[in-house]
């Protein structure tokens, strides 16, 4: 089994299984932009204003809050929400949701928001570390499968993950472990000797439900790892991430 040193502590491990954005994927690099594009349904600066505050982001200060709703919520979350603020604005909802649901699978289609997608520094070499270990990967994500499977083969990475588990495959998404238990029926491995690594607290929270082995918070967009309160683990790069065969 491999050995994962993290802090000087030696963890065996079967498999790590991974959140996608913010943990593989830099998430200003990626959900900014598409936000930006998303928010083109409102019509003045007041509302875009109101559904910026709602996402828990700011486009011109260009943050996002860890523990928002487009940083943790599922797909299903976000296009609710939006159209939440278009129906307090005064749209039917039926309308409100039809064009936040059409201007999503616009950009989607188009994926021009993805042109200036980034890693998160260290992920691809640590990944490349767990390959060469034998160790079994899994990515599970709130968001939906074929998106997340696009996302990383635009950025070269899809090899690297033996799955890919998205909300739309399970009844119930994060924090309730269904994603990683899914996954670990998938790999024919036991959670108990799996890692957990994500951004959030739901992730974290994700480990502990799924009795994982280990859980990692890494947070490379955010000032503070306070949020992490359910983190055995946490760091600021991957560097500090070293796995032996």
């Amino acid at each position: 089994m491999a050995m994962i040193q993290i802090n000087g502590k030696n963890i065996p491990v079967q498999a790590v299984f991974f959140d996608k954005d913010g943990t593989l994927i830099d998430f200003s690099s990626i959900w900014l932009p598409w936000a930006e594009q998303v928010l083109t349904v409102f019509s003045d600066s007041d509302r875009r204003e109101t559904a910026e505050k709602s996402l828990g982001i700011s486009l011109a200060n260009g943050t996002v809050d860890p523990e928002g709703p487009l940083a943790i919520g599922s797909m299903q979350d976000v296009r609710t929400i939006l159209a939440n603020v278009l129906y307090v604005y005064g749209k039917p909802w039926h309308r409100a949701f039809h064009q936040v649901i059409e201007r999503i699978d616009h950009l989607d289609e188009t994926a021009d928001y993805l042109r200036n997608l980034q890693p998160v520094e260290g992920a691809h070499e640590f990944l490349r570390s767990l390959k060469n270990a034998g160790v079994k990967t899994a990515v599970v994500t709130a968001d939906d499968s074929k998106t997340a499977s696009a996302h990383l083969q635009k950025l070269g990475i899809d090899r690297c993950f033996d799955t890919v588990i998205g909300a739309d495959e399970v009844k119930r998404t994060k924090p309730y472990p269904d994603m990683v238990k899914l996954a670990a029926e998938r790999l024919d491995i036991r959670l108990e000797e799996t890692m957990m690594i994500g951004d959030t607290n739901s992730d974290m929270i994700v480990g502990r439900r799924g009795r994982m082995c280990s859980t990692v918070g890494i947070v490379t967009y955010a000032d503070s790892t306070a949020h992490l309160t359910e983190a055995d683990f946490t760091v600021s790069s991957y560097h500090e991430l070293t796995c032996k065969s």
